[in-house]
């Protein structure tokens, strides 16, 4: 009997179950009959019109007149495509919409009893991409990984994978160019036509240069086994890696032997030119005052001629070449007595033939007083206190009724009334 009762109340368990899931559906079926139907006979709402030369927003307002529906548009977009004349009779809202929106830009669409205007949506141009893809290997057949491969004139591309494949997509054209470049290689650049989508085969051939190692000691060139002096040379990626402050700041990071002594006695003043010492100097005092400049420092050479440490602070390091410097006494043998602390050589960049260069500096600074601690009026204020102290009454202002009369202003009042309420 246990077994038999535990049997119907599981089978009665069921059947709740099943009725609520059927009431479930029911009500869902009826929610989108409903909505159906009330778009349905929104569209079929009919009007009565006879406008002449009115705009979209009297038209939208007589439709609401005569029918229950309502209208979401945008007035600015509305206000831009004029006037129109329209006239119906006994035809449905739907009817009328198509004709006063054709050839407008602007579309409507049913929402219940409500009509949404806007813009239409611009058609989606299909957008074709090509495939490119192959490997990249060097002279004796040997994949190349890291090959930088570009789309000319862009950043567009992709780089070889360990095994010197590439594969990736571009946009459809006519015809692409490609351009594969690395460290040690010459730079290529490969034609793909767009129908043509066999995998690329590319071989990149090495760009051997060689340059004998010189020392510039700021009269003449000499090669580097030639010269018995001691110095160091530093190129122009050396000085940028380091930093790109000043070049005083790049030297001190690459030559142990060049150092920038600090002078606690000055602080931090901007304006203070450094005390530089290349192997030490000498202990000679008092001479700064007496000629006016430290004759201790360095000797700086730029591009050949003599110079001071003031212009060397202020060089732009993208204009130097390559810096020199000239620690022994090789120094004193060419340039006497005043390279006895060491010398500094600079070379800039010499100008490319047939290329005209512009560089510019320019800076921008606003100045604005601080009225933060005056209580100053706004505008509604100011216009207040105008009014209080009788500036638009005629008795007031001492203007006679011939020249200005209470009438006009108050038309002033108000239009700057209406001015200071609308921002």
């Amino acid at each position: 009997m246990e077994k038999k009762r535990l049997c119907l109340s599981l089978d009665g368990h069921r059947k709740r179950k099943i009725l609520l899931r059927m009431r479930l559906c029911i009500s869902l079926l009826l929610c989108f009959t409903l909505g159906l139907s009330a778009s349905t006979l929104a569209q079929q709402e009919r009007v009565n019109l006879d406008l002449q030369k009115v705009s979209f927003k009297v038209l939208f307002s007589e439709i609401q007149k005569q029918t229950n529906l309502s209208f979401v548009f945008n007035t600015e977009q509305t206000e831009k495509l004029g006037a129109i004349s329209v006239r119906a009779v006994n035809e449905t809202v739907e009817s009328v919409l198509r004709k006063v929106l054709v050839n407008t830009g602007m579309m409507f669409e049913f929402d219940g009893t409500l009509i949404i205007i806007r813009p239409e949506e611009p058609e989606k141009k299909e957008v074709t991409k090509i495939k490119v893809s192959g490997t990249v290997k060097d002279e004796k057949g040997e994949s190349l990984p890291g090959v930088t491969i570009l789309l000319k004139g862009t950043q567009i591309g992709s780089v070889t994978d360990f095994d010197g494949r590439f594969n990736f997509e571009l946009l459809k054209q006519d015809s692409l160019v490609l351009v594969f470049s690395f460290i040690g290689y010459k730079q290529q650049e490969v034609r793909v036509k767009s129908n043509d989508t066999k995998p690329l085969s590319i071989v990149m051939h090495e760009d051997i240069t060689e340059m004998d190692e010189v020392v510039v000691t700021g009269i003449y060139q000499r090669k580097k086994e030639s010269f018995t002096g001691s110095t160091a040379t530093f190129k122009k990626e050396e000085l940028k890696m380091v930093g790109s402050q000043n070049l005083i700041q790049s030297l001190r990071t690459l030559d142990p032997s060049f150092a920038i002594m600090e002078n606690n006695q000055f602080g931090s003043d901007p304006n203070r030119l450094p005390d530089i010492e290349i192997r030490g100097k000498t202990s000679v005092i008092g001479l700064k005052e007496q000629f006016g400049t430290d004759p201790n420092q360095p000797l700086f050479i730029l591009d050949g001629f003599e110079t001071t440490l003031q212009v060397i602070t202020d060089l732009n390091m993208e204009r130097v070449e390559s810096v020199t410097i000239l620690k022994d006494a090789a120094s004193t043998a060419i340039y006497g007595s005043k390279a006895a602390n060491g010398v500094v050589v600079i070379e800039t960049k010499k100008p490319e033939q047939g290329k005209f260069k512009i560089s510019y500096v320019g800076d921008f600074s606003v100045s604005m007083p601080d009225l933060s601690d005056y209580n100053l009026m706004n505008a509604e204020e100011k216009l207040e206190f105008e009014k209080l102290a009788g500036y638009y009454t005629a008795s007031s202002s001492g203007s006679s009724g011939s020249r200005m009369t209470q009438q006009v202003l108050d038309s002033l009042y108000n239009s700057r009334r209406a001015e200071v309420a609308r921002g």
